[in-house]
C-alpha cells in the first residue's frame, strides 16, 4: 500500500480538488496534455483519463467521419417526403403536423434562376449576415464555408435578408420570391411590425445546422 499521496508533488495542482484538475484539463490540446503528463507522476496519471483522450478525439472523428451512409439510401419510412405542391386545403387537413418538402413552388421564383454563389458574392459580398453569435460579411463566411474543417461548421441564419438584400417579397410585380400558397393566409399579420420573425435566409456547408428543437417563436 502506498505510504505517500504523489498529488503533493504536483505544485499548485494539488490544492485543486481532482475533479477541478480534470476539468481543466479538457481546456488543453493533445501536445498541451501530454506535456503536463510529463511534469510529474501525479499529472501523469491525471493526463491518461480514457475519457481525456476520448474527448480530444471527438472533433476529428466528427469532422471527418463520412455523411454518405446517413444520407444515402434512407429507409422509406424514415425519409421527410417530397410533393410537388400542395393545396392549403391539404395542407390544413393532411400535413400541417408533419414534415414534407415542397419542390415545384420554389422553381418558379426568380430568385431560383439569379441566385448561385458567384452572383451572391457579386452583390451582397460587403453586406453583413449573422451566422449564428457573429456578423460577418457575405465574402468572408463565403471563404469560411468553402475552406474550414470543424466538426461542426458556423451556419449563416439571419432573419433580416429581405431588408439587407433589398428584396421585393410577395406576388407582385419584379417580387424575388413569395411564400407557396397552400400555407393559406398569414394570421401573424395582424402583428404588423410587432410579429416574430418568420423568414431566414439559411446557408452552410456539409455538417453545419441546427439540431431537433421546438421553435422558440412559436411560429409554426
Amino acid at each position: 500500500m502506498a505510504d505517500q499521496n504523489i498529488k503533493t508533488k504536483a505544485g499548485a495542482f494539488a490544492l485543486l480538488p481532482d475533479e477541478l484538475i480534470t476539468q481543466t484539463m479538457e481546456w488543453l490540446d493533445p501536445l498541451g496534455l501530454m506535456q503536463l503528463g510529463c511534469t510529474c507522476k501525479a499529472l501523469y496519471a491525471f493526463s491518461r483519463q480514457e475519457d481525456l483522450w476520448k474527448l480530444l478525439h471527438q472533433p476529428f472523428l466528427c469532422a471527418h467521419t463520412s455523411l454518405e451512409p446517413y444520407t444515402h439510401h434512407i429507409p422509406p419510412a424514415n425519409a421527410i417526403t417530397r410533393l410537388l405542391d400542395l393545396s392549403a386545403e391539404d395542407f390544413a387537413d393532411n400535413w400541417a403536423d408533419k414534415p414534407f418538402i415542397l419542390t415545384e413552388p420554389v422553381r418558379e421564383w426568380p430568385l431560383y434562376q439569379q441566385w448561385t454563389t458567384s452572383t451572391l458574392l457579386e452583390k451582397y459580398g460587403e453586406i453583413a449576415f449573422r451566422a449564428e453569435a457573429v456578423d460577418w460579411p457575405l465574402k468572408v463566411y463565403m471563404d469560411y464555408m468553402m475552406h474550414n474543417s470543424d466538426e461542426s461548421p458556423l451556419y449563416l441564419f439571419d432573419c433580416s435578408f429581405v431588408e439587407k438584400m433589398d428584396l421585393k417579397v410577395g406576388k407582385y410585380e419584379k417580387s424575388q420570391y413569395w411564400p407557396p400558397d397552400c400555407f393559406g393566409e398569414d394570421l401573424f399579420d395582424v402583428f404588423q411590425d410587432q410579429r416574430p420573425d418568420r423568414r431566414w435566409l439559411i446557408l452552410g456547408p456539409e455538417r453545419s445546422g441546427s439540431t431537433f428543437h421546438k421553435d422558440p417563436n412559436a411560429t409554426r
